[in-house]
């Protein structure tokens, strides 16, 4: 990551639209930063990513390419998926193993 200031706005570069780069790129803007987010892939979600595409017979389909949850172990994490909760991104998992 890197920033400078130019005509008194900050710049920042993030590599990676996974939830890390993601997260780092939405706390530097909180803190007024202009805010660049490269990824190679397709789309944003790293490993946690959505894909949505057609079953052979039409049907619609989604399907995650990672991890089906994830779990939080901060305070500051906490927050963030509060934001992203009201925001949609991201929903709370009810299902079960076995």
């Amino acid at each position: 990551m890197a920033a400078h200031k130019q005509c008194g706005m900050r710049k920042a570069a993030v590599v990676g639209a996974g939830i890390s780069g993601m997260v780092a790129a939405s706390e530097m803007a909180t803190l007024g930063f202009e805010v660049h987010v490269f990824e190679s892939g397709r789309g944003l979600g790293g490993r946690m990513a959505t894909r949505r595409g057609e079953a052979p017979d039409g049907t619609k389909v989604h399907f995650d390419l990672g991890v089906q949850y994830f779990t939080t172990s901060t305070k500051q994490f906490d927050s963030v998926l509060e934001e992203w909760a009201k925001a949609g991104v991201v929903t709370p998992w009810e299902g079960r193993f076995g």
